[in-house]
């Protein structure tokens, strides 16, 4: 029935017919057929034509609430409005459709306000109105807002185990950066969909926890559930941040198995993730099989590069890019300046910024930080100070890129001026900040301003990011307060090869070698591979201890097959204590 009802004036025209030729009778009645309109999704032009008729012909009773449910589906909320305050008898369905169109167009705090109306006006809320209030609160981040109508929920009882209620709570909890309160939800459903499982694990993600993000996708699994596009592309790129690429590829295994690999997120995260895991080949090839490409596929492979050290192959794909008739914007700019920085390219990075001004980027944060990046590492502090005065108003990023500037430079009172300035101007200071200037510290021993700064990250809680808490314990060691890097080390509740790095040192340096083997021990127990650095400080602090280290500690070597690793700690002459040992050790 509704194929023969097509949109445009035919259906108009025969709305008029009906009304204007009672005698004869239709196949059915005027009401039924202007439901039916009205339920097939018509345009908004025919949507107000159809409503100025209904106006006209009065006589018609047609329910306020199916306009309302079409303009608010036609993103028209103004109009929806005008219906709503016309309705001679509201009900919380009406309510309901005007806050959807409010969540739809991302106006969350006007969808928290005629919820409020509506709640005064005596109505009550139901299992539709919860997961929209709680989708708003998500939208301005208003946990305490969140935790009210939470209350609400568990009050009424009837909508507390409704299984869309309790994953709106998660999604909320989850993306207001209370993932305990998300958890305990969570763990509370007694019955939970493949949405609820997304909201949870999406949330863990997005709050930096990677592995137990991984975790509840296996339990996920386990349960029994499908996989979707949305869930695949969250997951793929913890396997990057964890450096895990074995697992990854079996997540790829699955993109393919599941017949998703055509979905741009799904191909960008895999993209993304090769290039953290230092497979740039590929994800090059991801790349070029790639039918369909956004711009983040291409700035995810420049990026990518980039992060590899590839710095003329990030280069050429941006070249690549613009040849191939795509404009870049302010990511692909800002995602290619470092490269044009490294390759010593000065002319063509004035030729960028002169491009990034003429396109109107030049106050893009992103665009202003790597620019400012640019002409920093290239010792040019006048025209970086230009271009910070200019947009120093836009971000805490930009003033990171201001201070790490003036930190390679060594300018210690500038760093600190720019960094008093930045608060002065209602920036609160973020982790970048503090690992941006914590080097200057290191370098010029002002232990107490390291101190200022220590405190001000245990106020700001960046107690658990492991970037702060390396470049804490590396200001300390180098300004001889070993014990109290040992102490942050204790508190971490994560750990990388760097941080291992940062203390095995500082103990070599300082004569400890046997605590600096425990942490090496120590290092392997978490399953974190050394690099060459923790070699070359046990070795060459305490050369008595190389037996150790090879015979006992180092089993994964081969006579043989040294580890690579090991070769660079031999590098230390033929008449080197460790020399002579390794040559034992062969033997």
């Amino acid at each position: 029935m509704l194929s023969r009802l097509k949109p445009g004036t035919s259906t108009i025209t025969r709305f008029g017919k009906f009304t204007h030729n009672p005698l004869k009778k239709p196949f059915f009645s005027r009401e039924a057929f202007v439901l039916l309109l009205l339920r097939s999704s018509p345009t908004l032009p025919l949507l107000r034509q159809l409503h100025a008729l209904l106006l006209v012909h009065g006589s018609l009773h047609v329910p306020h609430s199916q306009l309302l449910r079409a303009y608010v589906g036609n993103g028209a909320v103004r109009d929806a409005l005008h219906v709503f305050d016309h309705m001679p008898q509201r009900s919380t369905f009406a309510y309901n459709s005007i806050i959807k169109g409010f969540v739809d167009l991302g106006r969350s705090s006007d969808a928290l306000c005629f919820y409020n109306n509506m709640i005064r006006e005596g109505f009550k809320a139901d299992n539709f109105t919860y997961p929209l209030v709680l989708k708003a609160c998500t939208g301005v981040s208003d946990i305490d807002r969140g935790r009210e109508i939470h209350k609400c929920v568990e009050f009424e009882g009837v909508f507390s185990c409704n299984v869309f209620v309790r994953c709106a709570l998660v999604d909320m909890y989850a993306k207001c950066g209370s993932l305990v309160a998300a958890r305990e939800v969570f763990d509370e459903m007694p019955v939970r969909d493949l949405a609820t499982w997304g909201a949870m694990i999406c949330g863990t993600m997005q709050g930096g926890d990677w592995s137990e993000g991984l975790v509840l996708f296996r339990r996920m699994r386990s349960e029994g559930f499908g996989i979707d596009s949305a869930i695949l592309a969250t997951v793929i790129p913890a396997c990057g941040r964890l450096g895990a690429p074995g697992l990854g590829m079996a997540l790829h295994g699955l993109v393919v198995k599941f017949g998703v690999i055509g979905d741009l997120c799904v191909a960008n995260a895999l993209i993304d993730m090769y290039c953290k895991c230092g497979d740039t080949q590929i994800a090059d090839r991801l790349f070029r099989t790639m039918e369909f490409k956004d711009v983040i596929s291409w700035s995810s492979l420049i990026a990518g590069y980039l992060q590899n050290n590839e710095f003329a192959k990030s280069l050429g794909l941006f070249v690549e890019k613009m040849e191939s008739g795509l404009t870049p914007n302010s990511v692909a700019i800002a995602s290619i300046m470092p490269s044009v920085s490294e390759l010593k390219l000065f002319k063509l990075g004035k030729e960028i910024h002169g491009y990034a001004v003429r396109r109107g980027h030049e106050r893009d944060r992103f665009v202003a930080s790597a620019v400012i990046g640019f002409y920093c590492k290239n010792g040019l502090m006048r025209e970086a100070e230009s271009i910070f005065r200019t947009v120093s108003d836009g971000d805490i990023a930009i003033g990171n890129s201001m201070i790490t500037g003036y930190a390679l430079q060594g300018d210690l009172d500038s760093a600190t001026t720019t960094l008093r300035r930045i608060q002065e101007m209602g920036f609160r200071p973020d982790s970048v900040t503090i690992v941006s200037v914590l080097p200057l510290c290191n370098r010029f021993t002002m232990i107490d301003q390291g101190k200022e700064l220590h405190a001000y990250a245990t106020r700001a809680e960046f107690g658990s990011v492991v970037s702060v808490n390396n470049s804490l314990m590396d200001m300390y060691c180098k300004c001889g307060f070993v014990e109290f890097a040992k102490k942050i080390f204790d508190t971490m509740t994560e750990r990388n090869t760097v941080t291992y790095n940062i203390v095995i040192t500082a103990l070599g340096m300082h004569g400890r070698g046997e605590e600096g083997i425990e942490f090496f021990d120590h290092m392997k127990e978490q399953s974190i591979e050394p690099d060459k650095v923790e070699h070359s400080t046990l070795g060459s602090t305490n050369p008595d201890m190389v037996k150790e280290v090879l015979s006992n500690k180092c089993g994964y070597y081969t006579k043989n097959d040294p580890n690579p690793h090991l070769q660079a700690l031999l590098g230390k002459g033929q008449g080197s204590a460790l020399q002579q040992m390794w040559l034992l050790h062969q033997e």
